[in-house]
């Protein structure tokens, strides 16, 4: 029940704009939880959040499905974090 809570919170924290990094995801979730169900690694997992945009696109949707938003939603954070690390460059 516990989880169903935190994936509604974090559903409803990105259809509002409210997170803006794969960390927060993470901190509201959980590593493992969220490794276990994306499908991958734990220490492949943790490189993932920190570079973003490693994630492979099958781990992007299976993310957003357990989420349950639109898998664009979770693309955008990474190109986010993307542009702001080329602006800090």
């Amino acid at each position: 029940m516990a989880d169903q809570d935190a994936y509604k919170t974090l559903k409803r924290l990105l259809e509002s704009g409210s997170i803006e990094d794969m960390d927060e995801i993470v901190s509201i979730v959980g590593k493992t939880k969220l490794k276990t169900t994306v499908g991958i690694h734990y220490d492949t997992f943790l490189k993932r959040v920190k570079k973003p945009e490693d994630f492979a696109i099958k781990h992007i949707k299976r993310l957003a499905d357990l989420i349950g938003v639109d898998p664009r939603i979770v693309t955008n954070l990474i190109f986010d974090k993307m542009e702001k690390k080329s602006k800090r460059k």
